[in-house]
């Protein structure tokens, strides 16, 4: 025996008429008025939009004017890894919490880093449907966060450890790397695309205008431009690196070059960086060390020396003031812990001697 259904008719401003069906009284009475309130919202509900299609939208007409070409390809790149494939055949209208909740179990297995970028773009991208009139609301819950643990702070190098990174890697180019990286704070990027037109050794200051991309082709490239506005900036360089970057020979226009005498791309940076890890592996440095930690390292400095947040922000390129003021955050918490330490050792006298024995008799 065939289910009875129960149908509804609507007729929308544009004169277009609306089929409403469903299984129940209850459940029609419920989809007439989510459609009341949509059509109260200004939503235009006489076509639907997939998320599939609004994704393409978002991305060309959003996010593709506000990112660099490699940050565009990475985005596209990840919504296509990540969020598509759980929202494949659905409509904008037909998400759900649950969907939502779906797509958060089957990405746990991801960092909690990866995991909060793909959730701010979830919610991103659904405002926007909002502000479009396609949907009323936004399906992300506000309680959705990552799971997992949170991935450890970066730790800078003592002045001790950087001096014995330095004498270990005397001789060699990646010596020069990891110098200037100390003493400039300058991103990978920034450093291999740097032109010795950019260095001013008469009045000690390297200009930040060259950062090394990728194109559409997946080939290194050296733009005219820093990773952001913030990037393009003139940082001063300490006397020994200014004495450092003398002695070197200029056979390339580029600081760091290849080879070949090409800039030294973002690929071939891991095999030129693979001596260090072999070093590393053998104990000749006794200590782990990855290079944006010798950036971490210079930013530490700054903030030890007493710089206020604004100059260091300028140094350092940072785009948001927010970045900068997590390595406050770091850098205090640290020196809290290491100002209660000798404190909390005197507080705890027990710990000091032998035990103290009593008996009875």
């Amino acid at each position: 025996m065939n289910k009875k259904s129960y149908v509804k008719t609507f007729t929308l401003p544009n004169g277009k008429r609306k089929y409403v069906r469903a299984q129940t009284k209850e459940e029609l009475d419920k989809k007439v008025l989510q459609l009341k309130l949509a059509l109260n919202a200004g939503v235009d509900v006489s076509e639907k939009t997939s998320v599939s299609d609004f994704l393409d939208i978002w991305m060309d007409t959003y996010k593709r004017p506000r990112l660099r070409p490699s940050s565009m390809r990475a985005l596209k790149s990840s919504v296509d890894l990540h969020i598509r494939p759980y929202f494949e055949g659905l409509d904008l209208s037909d998400v759900k919490p649950l969907h939502i909740q779906r797509f958060a179990v089957g990405e746990s297995h991801l960092s909690r880093g990866t995991q909060s970028m793909l959730y701010a773009w979830l919610r991103e991208f659904f405002n926007c449907a909002v502000e479009n009139g396609l949907i009323i609301r936004s399906p992300v819950p506000r309680s959705l966060a990552p799971s997992g643990a949170a991935r450890a702070e970066e730790q800078a190098l003592t002045a001790e450890q950087a001096r014995q990174l330095l004498d270990a890697l005397e001789g060699m180019p990646q010596y020069t790397f990891v110098l200037l990286a100390l003493t400039t704070g300058m991103r990978r990027g920034e450093l291999l695309g740097l032109q010795w037109s950019d260095v001013d050794l008469v009045e000690g200051v390297i200009h930040v205008t060259h950062n090394m991309t990728v194109d559409a082709a997946g080939k290194g490239v050296v733009s005219n431009t820093p990773k952001s506005v913030a990037g393009e900036r003139d940082i001063p360089l300490p006397p020994f690196t200014i004495e450092h970057l003398r002695s070197l020979k200029k056979t390339s226009l580029y600081v760091l070059p290849d080879k070949d005498g090409r800039a030294l791309t973002n690929s071939r940076f891991v095999s030129w960086w693979e001596p260090v890890r072999r070093m590393i592996k053998r104990g000749v440095i006794g200590f782990p060390v990855h290079p944006h930690q010798l950036r971490h390292t210079y930013a530490t400095n700054l903030v030890a020396a007493g710089l206020d947040p604004t100059a260091v922000r300028y140094l350092m390129g940072h785009s948001d003031i927010g970045i900068t003021l997590q390595v406050y955050t770091h850098y205090n918490a640290l020196e809290r812990a290491r100002s209660v330490k000798p404190q909390l050792t005197s507080a705890m006298p027990f710990l000091a001697g032998p035990a103290v024995q009593s008996g009875e008799g």
